[in-house]
């Protein structure tokens, strides 16, 4: 059975934060996964999780209008002479930058061209419990939008 929209958004998130950093990024992930981070993914330099929430759906003519949430969890390991603070925040902006270049890009072919209508952060939160603190952790929520077929999610619209 081929894979439903939904589906396909969330494989082409995980292939597009995959690899190796290519300019204007610097941040390659050591792992990225679409399941909660492993202890052993938490003890690597980057660590990424992209994970589907809430959808909420509107029958339209012929087509379903869908908004999904996807949250993007991260784990990084910052050095002695970083500021964990600048750390988080210079990983928080690398991911905003890049899930939305997946529809957005001018650069490269997005790999949600063709499947998602809109991509929109709704929140974010770090946490940095000190200065002392190497380990660090955040949350950003994005709201994907996306069309499909009445009768079949796995057809675009």
């Amino acid at each position: 059975m081929p894979a439903t929209v939904r589906e396909q958004i969330l494989d082409a998130l995980v292939t597009h934060f995959t690899g190796t950093a290519v300019s204007p990024y610097t941040i390659t992930w050591s792992a990225v996964t679409r399941s909660p981070l492993a202890v052993k993914d938490r003890r690597k330099q980057y660590a990424l999780s992209i994970m589907d929430e809430a959808e909420e759906k509107e029958a339209k003519t012929r087509q379903v209008h869908c908004s999904l949430t996807v949250a993007f969890m991260f784990w990084a390991m910052a050095d002695i002479a970083d500021n964990p603070s600048t750390v988080a925040n210079t990983v928080l902006g690398e991911i905003q930058k890049k899930a939305r270049s997946a529809l957005f890009s001018t650069t490269e072919t997005p790999p949600l061209e063709g499947k998602a209508v809109n991509i929109v952060e709704v929140s974010n939160d770090l946490m940095v419990d000190s200065e002392y603190d190497r380990q660090l952790m955040g949350r950003l929520v994005f709201l994907i939008t996306y069309r499909h077929a009445l009768a079949d999610p796995t057809l675009v619209i």
